[in-house]
């Protein structure tokens, strides 16, 4: 593997440096090439992607292969417990082990420090703090050796910024079902069975068990922090249990690693952080589209979200304009919540066609009203919940008063 060639540093750098993994790296073999090769030209590189994607184990495993970036160059810096975007500079200069003297505070002992040192500094979990992007614009301005590896779900906005989105893991087409070396080709497949072997060291599957959990991984769209938590119930349920019980997902996705944030152990608790991170508006027109399971074009996405009055945090009417809604649904494609569909046509307006990631539809499409808790699980991914559907005209999916939820 081609180390990515950082100058070497004056003085040995400070601070936690980056995370042994405790587990097997799976897959990204392509994403990690255009990786490398976009780190030797870009001083500011973002991955973005929905929660679970990988970012932060993508990153890490970027970092460590600069060189000498097992050895300090490379410093992660974690932002998703700091909910204060002033406590930023010292937050980062604690985990760099930067101290404030000399009349240095704040960014200034950040640029003090920075500036003798050839620097890849990982900053992961960006999407809630807008202060991330005016201090990797200030120290990349006064830091000429610095360079910043960021993760978010949403672009930083900083000029010179290059984005990298990050997608789902590879999944094998339906029609390899019946070829099992096809089907280990998939890297979803591959992680399912790396971390199920984890929790049972016997977990063995037949070819008929293999297909159900290519089945499993095409129900969770690939998503590798779904896979996981689905693959640690392997010790207690089989493959045709577990795929059974996706019809019950956020009660089934559960029971992550103990070591990790918070919103990684469980399916739902991602969903409400991407969710809480949305304005009224986003949240309005994301619940309204998580209905339409295949996908839509702009004239569906306006036909189902300006209908009726949403909801936000309060638990109050929050309207949608009809020329509100093809900037909001840009947004949420921004944010990693809806994707566009390539060689998808484009609708009357501006967007292409484009659906909600599968995974994260649950969430939105089975909240009741206001701030409060789900409906209940029981969504699957493949289809709505509940019973009949009133269709209108021209929307495909579209599920009556529950797109006005």
């Amino acid at each position: 593997m081609e180390a990515v060639e950082v100058e070497p540093a004056d003085a040995e750098p400070a601070g936690r440096g980056l995370p042994v993994p405790l587990d097997a790296f799976v897959g990204r073999e392509r994403e990690l090439t255009r990786l490398r090769s976009l780190l030797r030209s870009a001083r500011l590189l973002t991955l973005t992607g929905p929660g679970g994607t990988g970012k932060t184990r993508l990153a890490v495993e970027l970092a460590g292969g600069v060189r000498g970036g097992r050895t300090g160059r490379a410093q992660l810096v974690e932002l998703d417990g700091l909910a204060e975007g002033a406590q930023l500079p010292q937050h980062v200069a604690a985990a760099l082990g930067v101290r404030e003297r000399g009349g240095r505070v704040g960014v200034e002992a950040l640029v003090h420090a920075l500036t003798a040192r050839s620097t890849l500094l990982v900053l992961d979990s960006c999407e809630h703090l807008a202060a991330a992007a005016r201090l990797a614009a200030d120290l990349l301005a006064r830091c000429p050796r610095l360079r910043i590896l960021a993760t978010s779900r949403e672009p930083l906005r900083v000029p010179g910024e290059v984005v990298f989105r990050v997608g789902e893991l590879s999944l094998p087409p339906v029609t390899d079902d019946h070829d099992p070396a096809a089907l280990l080709r998939s890297e979803a497949v591959r992680l399912f069975l790396e971390r199920a072997r984890s929790c049972d060291a016997g977990f063995d599957p037949a070819p008929g068990d293999l297909r159900t959990v290519a089945e499993i991984c095409r129900r969770l769209d690939g998503l590798p922090l779904a896979v996981e938590l689905a693959a640690g119930r392997a010790g207690s349920l089989p493959p045709a249990g577990l795929l059974r019980g996706l019809d019950d997902q956020l009660s089934l996705l559960t029971g992550g690693s103990r070591t990790g944030p918070g919103r990684h152990r469980e399916l739902a608790a991602t969903i409400d952080w991407s969710h809480r991170l949305l304005d009224a508006s986003e949240r309005a027109v994301f619940r309204r589209l998580s209905v339409l399971g295949g996908g839509f074009d702009a004239a569906g996405a306006t036909a189902v979200c300006v209908d009726g009055p949403g909801e936000h945090e309060g638990g109050g009417p929050a309207g949608v304009r009809r020329e509100q809604v093809l900037p909001v649904v840009c947004a949420l494609e921004a944010k990693s919540l809806v994707v566009r569909v390539r060689g998808g046509r484009a609708g009357r307006g501006a967007v292409p066609a484009a659906r909600c990631r599968p995974v994260l539809r649950v969430g939105p499409a089975r909240r009741g009203r206001g701030a409060g808790g789900y409906l209940g699980p029981g969504a699957g991914l493949a289809g709505p919940a509940g019973g009949g559907r009133a269709r209108r005209p021209g929307v495909p999916g579209h599920r009556g008063a529950a797109a006005r939820r």
